[in-house]
């Protein structure tokens, strides 16, 4: 009786920063969506802080989807 042999399929580099991509997405936003709640609830967050926070998480989102668009583009 033969054997079959099943191949795995190799972890690419694209797969890898897909999941690492993947994951920074989620924690960023997590951490926007933490800091809203904290600013409108008057949880200690400043003004100041949610703007540096939402600016951060905008620019870099805006970022990402410049590089998925450029990819899939292509």
């Amino acid at each position: 009786m033969e054997q079959e042999e099943v191949e795995t399929p190799a972890v690419t580099t694209e797969s890898w920063l897909d999941r690492t991509i993947g994951k920074v997405i989620s924690r960023k936003l997590t951490v926007f969506l933490v800091g809203t709640v904290f600013f409108a609830a008057g949880m200690g967050l400043t003004p100041d802080h949610w703007m540096t926070i939402a600016i951060a998480y905008v620019g870099t989102q805006g970022f990402i989807d410049a590089i998925v668009a450029y990819r899939n583009s292509g």
